[in-house]
């Protein structure tokens, strides 16, 4: 909280700002101070515009068309808030290493105020972090105030960009003409280098509400009144310039459509705390967005629990009253118009925000997970990459091992890296020949080895029954457990024949995918280096314990998936873990997101009840597929809409039984549909070990064991599509169901449709 010796009400030091805003919207208003609109204002080409491919042509482009296009790009633009970006993309890697999360850095710099730090690429890197994060908190609020409400909300928009030249992602391109609404091109500094930090238009019965947030994040909580004060008058300044470039760019508003504009200007501080005594309702602290907000050690963990913590707060409340946006009225007709004008002048003209498509937006933040795959796939920096401590970073490198963790913590790639430095390492491995097996059936991540390491001669990737076949070793049984082969005394046996069938060699044996089955302390590897990664879920309850010349390595950190992905399923897990029969074997609440990529929340659908009885659908092909055909196929024409390519979304089918029948109904209906046929239909055996961009798990909710495998292979997006299966503890159902009231999940916009 800010250092006082007297309360303080800061308002008293806002009243120029509150005078000169008075002023504007007086002017605004004013005829005599309004501009002359040509009355073929909105046909006149404003840029030229040729869409990606060989053939295509320069067209013009003209405010007219812009609105034509904005309606096209957003067809439910007068019913649902539009969001620019749609999502938070804060991990920038030029400042910040892929694997490093803010808090990181102020772990390493023993929880000090960065201003004190020595590194000073830390100290920008870091800076440019908690000060996106705070945007951020914002962001996430106002898009829970207003979410399923008509309103548009635009973050960190440039001015600029309207005037904006060149070829964008998709391949089109723009080229500005000589003059843009009115004004020369770059002379106008008052709009070219004016940027909205938050920028909320909302249509609300008579009026339209503008509101205009600068956002300052201060890192010190116990900021002065005079460093908070200075904060504040620049940023009020700003939202001066904010009103005014909006009129710069709407001439065409008229004075007796500015009297329907209520315009209101805030300062955010969301890192600081209210100061005792200040009444000011022009700025908002930190606890206006957060009334429960603790100490979590520093300004980026205050952040990101206050980022996670807006979930859980309903909206409607004191920030939605101080925002004036607490008792949003249907819109007239004459402003839906009003706001029509507004949304296509910002996101309607060209391709004026790098960032206004749902795809767009899902594109980056797969490209970005994708880059955090491959850091910490790196073999050179893998204990860096995985923050391994020293003793750590010892048993990684001794390949004699145990991998245990949190689906999506590395263990796959951990592997591989490994595998490359070994092969690498030609002093301590000079003859290497290394045998690669994948348990279980899952094809795509046998498929994925090979091709890794398919110029590798030392290197042998087998999946776990030919592997048998080709030692010439018989399937082993586990005791009481018979229909289950034993993976210890199977890869006991493995070891035994590699080092007697490959002598002079440097043999190694590594294992994906192992279920946790049997006593690995029993496990016994001769000569050979063992590096196992073992399945974090069982039936058997098993806890992994290495024999006396290995070591458990449990990695923690998540770098899979997204934080709300995460969310969901540490839920999940720990739902599922009270089921009597299910277990695993790693600690949960240990688990933690490996780098700073916040995410879409999970969504959910939940099916009416079926009339099948037990403990789940006796015909889901009936039940899960047909009777819901209509529903789930506008769910997937809605999520293909938000992905550039149908092959990024896959469909898990996860039912108690007849999942091939379900699998091959699925594949013939969209097979038929354009668009839609190139989605990814799979199994359970089919896809173990692998990882899907877009995830829309399906299944009756009683499967324990495979729901913990099949719906964490996910890196974007995560959709739940199920039938309400309750009767067994840990069903989905219910998990679904505590999601959505925890603010881990929401449900779906077809989820009205049940």
């Amino acid at each position: 909280m800010a250092s006082s010796a007297q309360p303080v009400d800061l308002s008293l030091m806002l009243q120029g700002h509150v005078s000169r805003m008075d002023e504007l919207v007086r002017d605004s208003r004013d005829p005599s101070k309004r501009p002359t609109v040509p009355s073929d204002f909105k046909n006149r080409p404003l840029c030229k515009i040729k869409k990606s491919g060989s053939n295509q042509q320069w067209t013009t482009y003209s405010v007219a068309e812009a609105e034509v296009r904005m309606t096209t790009d957003f067809p439910q633009w007068d019913q649902d808030l539009i969001s620019c970006p749609p999502g938070i993309l804060y991990n920038k890697e030029k400042t910040i290493k892929l694997y490093d999360r803010a808090r990181d850095l102020v772990v390493k710099n023993n929880r000090q105020l960065s201003s004190r730090w020595r590194d000073k690429h830390e100290k920008n890197s870091y800076t440019n972090r908690f000060g996106t994060m705070g945007e951020a908190v914002v962001q996430v609020a106002l898009e829970k105030e207003v979410q399923g409400k008509p309103g548009l909300l635009l973050c960190g928009f440039r001015f600029g960009l309207l005037n904006r030249a060149g070829k964008d992602k998709d391949g089109q391109e723009t080229k500005p003409q000589n003059t843009t609404l009115g004004f020369p091109v770059k002379k106008n500094a008052l709009v070219w280098d004016t940027e909205h930090d938050m920028s909320m238009t909302v249509p609300d019965g008579n009026f339209l509400e503008l509101r205009y947030i600068q956002v300052k994040t201060i890192e010190d909580p116990n900021a002065s009144l005079d460093l908070i004060l200075e904060k504040a008058t620049v940023a009020a300044k700003q939202t001066e310039r904010d009103f005014s470039a909006f009129l710069a760019i709407h001439p065409d508003i008229s004075t007796q459509q500015a009297a329907k504009l209520r315009v209101r200007t805030y300062v955010a501080l969301p890192a600081t705390m209210r100061p005792p005594g200040d009444n000011n309702h022009n700025i908002l602290y930190r606890d206006d967005f957060n009334p429960q907000a603790g100490d979590e050690g520093s300004v980026v963990e205050n952040l990101h629990s206050d980022i996670m913590a807006q979930s859980k707060i309903p909206p409607g409340g004191s920030l939605a009253v101080k925002l004036g946006l607490d008792k949003i009225q249907p819109a007239s007709q004459d402003i839906l118009d009003l706001y029509k004008t507004v949304t296509a002048r910002y996101v309607g003209l060209g391709s004026i925000h790098p960032m206004k498509e749902h795809r767009t937006f899902f594109r980056e933040l797969l490209r970005r997970l994708q880059a955090v795959d491959e850091a910490v796939a790196d073999h050179t920096t893998l204990e860096e990459a995985l923050h391994l401590d020293t003793r750590q970073a010892a048993v990684a490198n001794c390949y004699k091992l145990l991998l245990i963790g949190f689906y999506g913590t590395g263990k796959t790639v951990t592997l591989e890296a490994l595998v490359w430095r070994a092969l690498a390492d030609s002093t301590r491995f000079p003859n290497p020949n290394i045998l690669i097996v994948i348990w279980e059936d899952s094809e795509d991540l046998l498929k994925r080895f090979q091709e890794h390491f398919k110029d590798e001669a030392a290197v042998k990737v087998m999946a776990v029954n030919k592997a048998c076949k080709k030692y010439g070793i018989k399937e082993v049984k586990l005791g009481t457990d018979g229909d289950k082969e034993n993976p210890v005394l199977t890869l006991s046996a493995l070891c035994s024949s590699l080092s007697t069938s490959q002598p002079g060699h440097s043999n190694f044996l590594v294992a994906d995918e192992v279920p946790a089955r049997g006593d690995f302390r029993q496990l016994q590897t001769a000569t050979v280096h063992a590096v196992i990664s073992i399945a974090p879920a069982t039936y058997s309850g098993v806890t992994v314990e290495a024999p006396a010349d290995m070591e458990v390595l449990e990695l923690t950190r998540v770098y899979r998936t997204t934080h709300r992905i995460q969310g969901f399923l540490s839920l999940a897990m720990a739902e599922w873990k009270k089921g009597s029969s299910n277990h695993v074997n790693m600690s949960l609440g240990q688990e933690t997101p490996g780098h700073d990529l916040l995410g879409e929340e999970v969504e959910c659908v939940l099916l009416p009840e079926c009339a099948c009885s037990g403990y789940w659908c006796h015909d889901p092909v009936q039940h899960l597929l047909e009777d819901r055909w209509s529903l789930l196929l506008n769910l997937l024409n809605r999520l293909r809409g938000q992905v550039e390519e149908a092959g990024h979304i896959t469909v898990m089918l996860d039912t108690w039984v007849k999942t091939a029948e379900c699998k091959d109904w699925m594949i013939r209906k969209l097979g038929t549909l354009q668009g839609l046929d190139e989605v990814r239909v799979k199994t359970v055996e089919q896809w173990r070990g692998m990882e899907s961009e877009m995830l829309i798990w399906m299944g009756d909710g009683s499967n324990y064991s495979s729901m913990m495998d099949t719906c964490t292979r996910v890196t974007g997006r995560l959709v739940m599509f199920c039938l309400p299966f309750s009767r067994g503890s840990g069903a989905m159902g219910p998990i679904m169901k505590k999601a959505c009231r925890q603010g881990r999940a929401r449900w779906a916009l077809e989820q009205q449709e049940v």
